[in-house]
């Protein structure tokens, strides 16, 4: 005959149980938590940065198609991270392996595994900046570009010399020497990788000068029966000249009604480019040098760009005023505009008032030239 259990026994062995159950799921889940943080704690001890706060710089080149394995082998190669487990386990944590960039990096020891992580994800390349501004002359941003370690003076003007650069208006007839690509470099701002040379610096302007200023307006010069390169020795002319947009159309028109009648140019930011120095009035000795960039002896425009124009003054170049303006000169008003005249009588007394104007600056500002 079957034992019936009593049903207070039966509950007791059923509560026992779920005891016993229940102890083992809370051990588990100390186990689970307990190797969690033992990871946790791994991941935040050998993701550490590998040297103190002011750790040094190291630049890194990851190649592109670079995977998160070979760029964590560079790393460590580097004694930039602890682990290359840790590094691969953080990126894929985190979903950047997929986002990594390729491109030089300047990474420091002072660095966690993942701020470097991060660094190479948002592809935080290191770069040198620089700037050409328009109306600066090649000789300046040679100056500049080696003062802000970009490249040396040497260097960059090796590659205006002799550089190899395949673009349609880098021509057999340009300049030789270092006014060569005079006016071709594209006034704007730059970002180049720290390791780029002196030929990816120009190739990068001139690109942008492809760009910008051939593939947009050589058509209309040609449309013109002008010589694009001339339009672009006449703007650089124009930028130097004037400042404010109408005033640009207005010089462009005196270049060419003085062109016209046979006249020689005789702007004095031609003379300032011939001596490297930027001034307001040329004296007799400055317009006496033997130049055939000289406009006082010679008629035309120069043989070459003075200066990077911008767009203003490419513009300008191709679509001037029409005007009978024969002479200008800078206003006694001294904000940088000009006063045009068509005789020489209207000339002289507009070039009286200003020099008036410009002795009074000068005895008020006595470092300006």
């Amino acid at each position: 005959m079957p034992v019936r259990r009593h049903p207070s026994v039966s509950n007791r062995l059923m509560k026992r149980e779920q005891k016993k159950q229940h102890r083992a799921g809370v051990r588990i889940a100390v186990a689970v938590i307990l190797a969690c943080l033992i990871v946790l704690t791994g991941l935040w001890v050998m993701g550490r940065p590998v040297g103190g706060a002011k750790g040094k710089s190291v630049l890194v080149e990851i190649p592109a198609g670079s995977s998160a394995k070979t760029i964590a082998s560079t790393l460590k190669d580097k004694s930039l991270i602890r682990s290359e487990t840790v590094f691969m386990l953080q990126a894929r944590l985190t979903g950047s392996a997929a986002k990594f960039q390729a491109g030089s990096y300047l990474l420091t020891k002072s660095q966690s595994t993942r701020g470097i992580i991060r660094t190479i994800a948002e592809g935080k390349t290191a770069s040198h900046t620089f700037t050409l501004e328009e109306g600066e002359p090649i000789y300046k941003l040679a100056e500049q570009l080696e003062k802000d370690g970009v490249c040396t003076k040497a260097a960059f003007y090796k590659e205006i010399e002799k550089g190899s650069f395949h673009y349609d208006f880098v021509t057999a007839r340009l300049p030789s020497g270092t006014e060569r690509l005079e006016g071709l470099l594209y006034p704007d701002t730059y970002s180049v990788d720290l390791n780029a040379t002196a030929h990816d610096v120009v190739n990068r302007m001139l690109h942008r000068f492809d760009e910008e200023v051939y593939q947009k307006y050589a058509v209309q010069a040609k449309k013109q029966g002008q010589s694009f390169y001339k339009i672009v020795i006449k703007a650089s002319i124009i930028q130097k000249e004037a400042s404010t947009k109408e005033d640009m159309r207005k010089v462009s028109s005196v270049i060419d009604n003085r062109m016209q009648k046979g006249m020689p140019l005789q702007m004095d930011s031609i003379v300032s480019y011939i001596h490297k120095e930027d001034k307001i009035r040329a004296t007799y000795s400055d317009i006496a040098v033997d130049s055939d960039y000289n406009p006082y002896k010679n008629t035309g425009l120069p043989p070459g760009p003075i200066c990077s124009p911008g767009l203003t003054a490419i513009k300008a170049a191709l679509s001037p005023a029409d005007t009978g303006y024969l002479y200008f000169v800078a206003s006694p008003k001294m904000d940088g505009t000009n006063v045009f005249s068509k005789t020489y009588k209207a000339f002289s007394k507009d070039k009286k008032a200003f020099d008036k104007a410009y002795e009074k600056y000068i005895k008020e500002h006595p470092g300006a030239k």
